[in-house]
């Protein structure tokens, strides 16, 4: 599938997702909204509600990695979109809008 066939392939899960946004994820983070981005990318937006130390954000950037790829490989939706080509980014934001962290999941990181 080329990437912007996979774009639009994602738009229908990408509806659904957003019906229930913006939610809370625990005390400190909200899921804003679910976009998606040319060239087949799925970007799951969210925001941090307090300040994050940049040790912090070394700690979500190695150890969030993993567990991405861990909860995506092992949902069958989201890896029903990996296998179509999609690529899954989590992108973390300050309270000011600031982009503090992405994290990508491709099909290759998939056992």
């Amino acid at each position: 599938m080329t990437p912007d066939r996979v774009s639009r392939y994602l738009e229908p899960y990408v509806a659904e997702i957003n019906k229930a946004l913006p939610r809370m994820q625990g005390d400190a983070l909200r899921q804003e909204k679910v976009v998606t981005r040319p060239g087949g990318v799925l970007v799951m937006n969210y925001t941090a509600l307090y300040p994050v130390s940049p040790e912090m954000l070394a700690y979500i950037d190695s150890n969030g990695r993993a567990d991405a790829v861990r909860s995506l490989c092992g949902s069958t939706r989201a890896r029903s979109l990996l296998e179509a080509g999609a690529i899954i980014r989590y992108s973390l934001h300050g309270l000011a809008g600031d982009r503090l962290l992405s994290i990508d999941v491709r099909r290759t990181h998939c056992p």
